[in-house]
């Protein structure tokens, strides 16, 4: 397990997140099916999905790394076609009252769960794949690059969004989710008025879900409305769960409306009242007085717990800006720019003209990357990590920056105090760190040198229990201690560790190779079509070695089938069925899929072993006590055997 503190850490970091929200707003090459060579893609846990403009240092040329979630050190580890595998994703898009839906936007997608815990990092959904339901409601993906969560989100006219998640694709074979149910959902009307009582015609409306940013920035699940001649409004379709409206006028302040439940197809009714804009203008400098332009201006009062103001802006180019949309009262003004610490001013009038807001430049870490004797090959790329005291374990911060000076030179930014250390990776070399350096703000940081190794490999050969090769696995690595549990996952590159995140596909053969690793004792996770995943912890890399797995036997495990019934005993459509390992000496794999259209589900190449097998009621609004009571309601315990094939009916209450 890792340390008490550097969970701790981890922790905090993400109630900072949720705090900030709630308060401020990897594919394979091309390979011919048969072909009996693996395919290999290393990166690091540390690469980032930050965004932003960078300033070139002097003697560098530098650019941003945009890494995919669980990708390989390729730029493009989309679900992009065209890769060579021999796989397909085939599903159905279904009303609640079981009628196939054709026509229906249907999307392929790794944004899951991290877009909800980091929802203010800028999620790259540009690789997603598209395509629609046929006459029968069928939608076909062909050719996708293997994972092991994928999403997949459905939308019709006259529905709700609906998704399914946890969709695994190996590199070969049919997955088949379960059918992806729309509702009708709700709708949103009101009238938009000014103080007066008047009609305020053209309004903008955006009714917001878990994705608006602090900056409110529409999310990709925002709902858009315009008022009309007489201010009315409406919003169909709307799925269940808590939302925010956004309403903007031309002339009047911005309003935010938060606290509304939708539940199900209940109408909800929500008047506005527009107060005219007033202003807070002024101009952004830095410590030599100098105007900074392009930094965004963010103002941000509330009113009560469910009414806010918000205006976002961005200073020109002498630094000058005038929030024009703000109603009478006083605001948080927080400031951001490239190369600048954030600063902010609080209880700000409105009204005035003169806010002088000074940014403080951060700090910088120069340094060296070499390979030997000699400069780091270019492209090099340079990657900040954040050392935890008492341990060797430490945690990507910021952004991954690419480099391709001849000499191996680097200068990156810092923004906060710590101690750190550089890790450093280019092609045919492992992820390097340099020593541990504490880094304070306001003082130059020089000197550091990050010397790039050869690192060490695994090889292996994947068999089934016949000792026959399993064709086309799919090998990952991970932490140690990493369990591929939900909260794990929505970590992603933010969890503590300094193993090198890496991923192969075998060949026909069975034999796989994974290379350039960081020394470091690794878990590795195995997949295949028809086989169980299986778990091997404590695999030990060393530099310059390679580490011989021998063969590795995957089993095809049993399989769990029954139907989720409600309280009359009608079949529950879409409802979630969870399977948990049971106790210290069980499995450590855990399964989820959905009920189908008539209530039935089934999950196959369940791992041996204990488990608690439960449902939950699946509404599409997050009802954490109503959830607990479900599963409650329908655990049950079993055992897994090797071959075996177990039913159970599963009641749920409402």
């Amino acid at each position: 397990m890792k340390p008490i503190g550097v969970l701790v850490l981890v922790l905090v970091a993400i109630a900072g997140l949720f705090f900030a929200i709630n308060n401020l707003g990897g594919g394979g090459e091309n390979l011919d099916p048969g072909s009996d060579e693996p395919i290999a893609e290393n990166t690091t846990e540390a690469e980032s999905n930050d965004g932003g403009d960078l300033r070139d240092a002097p003697t560098t040329n530098r650019s941003e790394t945009l890494a995919p979630v669980e990708s390989g050190n390729r730029v493009d580890s989309s679900p992009s076609a065209g890769q060579g595998y021999d796989n397909t994703v085939v599903g159905i898009v279904i009303s609640l009252d079981q009628q196939r839906v054709p026509g229906a936007t249907v999307t392929l997608t790794r944004g899951g769960i991290q877009g909800v815990l980091f929802q203010n990092e800028d999620l790259d959904r540009s690789h997603d794949r598209t395509t629609t339901t046929d006459a029968q409601g069928q939608y076909t993906f062909t050719d996708v690059e293997p994972y092991e969560s994928y999403s997949i989100e459905a939308r019709a006219e006259g529905y709700s969004q609906g998704s399914v998640s946890g969709v695994v694709v190996d590199a070969t074979g049919a997955a088949t989710p379960p059918p992806i149910v729309l509702r009708v959902g709700a709708t949103l009307c009101g009238r938009v008025t000014d103080t007066a009582g008047n009609p305020v015609p053209e309004a903008k409306l955006h009714l917001e879900g878990l994705f608006m940013k602090v900056d409110g920035t529409p999310g990709p699940d925002s709902l858009h409305a315009v008022s009309d001649a007489n201010g009315d409004y409406c919003i169909p379709n709307i799925p269940p769960g808590n939302r925010r409206l956004n309403v903007s006028a031309d002339g009047y302040a911005n309003q935010i409306k938060g606290g509304m439940v939708f539940r199900g197809e209940d109408p909800l009714t929500m008047d506005v009242t527009l107060e005219v804009a007033e202003m807070i203008c002024g101009r952004v400098i830095n410590k030599r007085g100098q105007g900074v332009g392009g930094a965004k201006v963010l103002a941000l009062s509330y009113s009560n717990t469910n009414r806010q103001c918000r205006d976002v802006i961005m200073t020109d180019e002498n630094g000058e800006f005038c929030l024009e949309r703000v109603a009478a009262g006083k605001y948080t003004i927080a400031v951001t720019a490239d190369r600048y610490r954030a600063a902010h001013e609080n209880r700000v009038p409105t009204g005035g003209a003169s806010l002088v807001i000074e940014l403080h430049d951060q700090g910088e870490v120069c340094g060296r990357v070499v390979a030997g004797n000699s400069p780091a090959p270019t492209p090099f790329t340079v990657q900040l990590r954040r050392t935890h005291p008492g341990t060797n374990i430490t945690s990507q911060v910021g952004k991954a920056y690419t480099f391709d000076d001849p000499e191996g030179n680097f200068c990156i930014e810092a923004t906060q105090s710590g101690t750190y250390r550089i890790e450093a990776s280019a092609p045919g070399f492992a992820p390097s760190f340099s020593e541990e350096f504490r880094f304070t703000l306001g003082q130059p940081m020089n000197g550091v040198v990050a010397h790039l190794t050869q690192g060490g490999s695994i090889v292996g050969r994947l068999v089934d229990s016949e000792g026959n090769p399993v064709p086309r696995p799919r090998v990952t690595t991970h932490d140690n201690t990493w369990s591929n549990s939900l909260f794990d996952r929505a970590l992603g590159d933010q969890f503590p560790t300094n193993a090198t995140k890496a991923t192969a596909t075998g060949g026909s053969s069975g034999r796989f190779e994974l290379s350039n690793l960081r020394g470091e004792t690794y878990q590795l996770r195995f997949r295949a079509h028809g086989y169980c995943e299986k778990a091997l912890k404590d695999v030990v890399v060393a530099e310059g070695r390679e580490t011989d797995l021998g063969d590795i036997q995957l089993t095809r495990g049993g399989e769990i089938t029954g139907s989720v019934i409600d309280p009359a005993g009608k079949p529950v459509v879409g409802a979630t069925v969870r399977l948990d390992p049971d106790g210290p000496e069980s499995s450590s794999m855990n399964y989820t899929t959905q009920s189908g259209a008539d209530g039935k589900y089934v999950l196959k190449n369940v791992y041996p072993g204990s488990y608690k097998l439960n449902a939950s009621q699946s509404t599409g609004e997050f009802d954490f006590l109503s959830t607990i009571a479900n599963q409650g309601e329908s655990s049950q315990r079993l055992t897994v055997s090797e071959g075996e094939s177990l039913r159970f009916e599963l009641r749920v209450i409402q």
